[in-house]
């Protein structure tokens, strides 16, 4: 896990430049998420009306605590958490079902569109690809007191690294756990039972905020995406990348195939 994690880049050789390679990405950050604030402010609004920036900005008229900074800060979370990880969730899933294009027939015919049935189906799709890769594929804890942890000492103060990548292939608790079978989810007794054995959005009070809405906006646009249109990839990736997210090695593109 930890060769894995994402560095700094290949040119930054002292903590001096490391400082400064940091302040200049966060630069430009401050800078993009500024111009959106701005824009919205004046009343520019988006294609399909005003979004959720307007919210924030609204809200601010009334309460104080919306500052300049939070709005920014508001802004560039949903961006990071609730774009990139939503977004690379529906490219493996797609590239899943390009290597087992039974489970997309399995879901389609679980039920009529707008059934609970096959809502229940695809999101046994997302929770099945979220198992194989889950967005936070590595999640930093801090023990606040002293414990054992698998007969290991951990004292108070301790920083852990929790690997749910690593968790959900463990075939002690997942059965051919490199298989992709959507089916675990809606099977009686088709996924462990042990709390800690699926937790792609975390556990406990410290669980990502955003797991609802994430699974709903999956859920909504599969619905829309999977009778409608099957996906013919150009190539494939080879393997997965570990940065902030887990993602493909490369380009997917593909071509869009609308279905009769």
């Amino acid at each position: 896990m930890a060769t894995a994690l994402p560095t700094l880049p290949a040119d930054v050789t002292d903590a001096q430049d490391a400082v400064a390679a940091v302040a200049a990405d966060l630069a430009r950050i401050d800078t993009v998420a500024r111009h959106a604030i701005e824009a919205a402010r004046s009343g520019e609004a988006g294609p399909d009306g005003p979004g959720l920036l307007h919210v924030l900005i609204d809200a601010a008229t009334e309460r104080p605590e919306y500052t300049d900074r939070l709005i920014r800060d508001e802004l560039v979370t949903l961006l990071v958490a609730g774009h990139e990880t939503t977004a690379t969730t529906l490219t493996w899933l797609y590239l899943l079902l390009d290597r087992n294009p039974a489970a997309r027939e399995q879901a389609l015919t679980a039920g009529v569109d707008g059934s609970p049935q096959r809502r229940q189906a695809i999101q046994a799709l997302v929770h099945e690809t979220l198992r194989l890769y889950p967005s936070a594929w590595i999640l930093p804890r801090h023990a606040t007191e002293d414990d054992t942890l698998a007969g290991y000492a951990v004292e108070a103060g301790t920083d852990i690294l929790v690997c749910p990548y690593l968790t959900h292939r463990d075939p002690e608790l997942w059965p051919d756990p490199e298989h992709f079978a959507p089916r675990r989810f809606t099977t009686p007794d088709g996924r462990p039972s042990h709390p800690g054995a699926y937790f792609p959005f975390g556990i406990g009070p410290r669980a990502c905020l955003g797991v609802q809405f994430a699974l709903r906006e999956s859920t909504v646009l599969l619905e829309h995406l999977l009778p409608a249109y099957s996906l013919a990839f150009s190539s494939t990736p080879t393997k997965a990348v570990y940065g902030i997210t887990v993602r493909p090695d490369g380009p997917t593109p593909a071509t869009l195939l609308p279905q009769s």
